[in-house]
């Protein structure tokens, strides 16, 4: 984990076409990996990581990408928010399922 991450800052989430998974915008185009990703320690950052992400979306690579704020967590970078790191990392255990008809 470099300087960066131990920082934290804001990285860009979306979700992939045509699978739906949960990918973060890295150097290196986008990854389901957390820890590849670029993450933004200031406004100017943000707004070039945000303009790449909509170039994504442009060509279909992505749906509804946004920045996520992040922090150093023990196995790398975590997402702040609960609503967040839910998303990357599923439902809890014990969760109930809903199906529908």
């Amino acid at each position: 984990m470099n300087a960066r991450h131990r920082a934290g800052g804001t990285v860009i989430t979306a979700n992939r076409l045509p699978d739906g998974r949960v990918i973060f915008l890295g150097p290196g185009g986008w990854s389901e990996d957390i820890t590849a990703a670029t993450v933004a320690t200031d406004a100017q950052e943000l707004r070039a990581l945000e303009a790449l992400a909509r170039q994504s979306v442009a060509v279909y690579e992505v749906v509804d990408p946004y920045p996520v704020a992040v922090e150093a967590g023990p196995d790398g970078l975590l997402p702040v928010k609960l609503r967040e790191r839910r998303r990357l990392l599923g439902p809890s255990p014990g969760a109930e399922t809903v199906e529908r008809s």
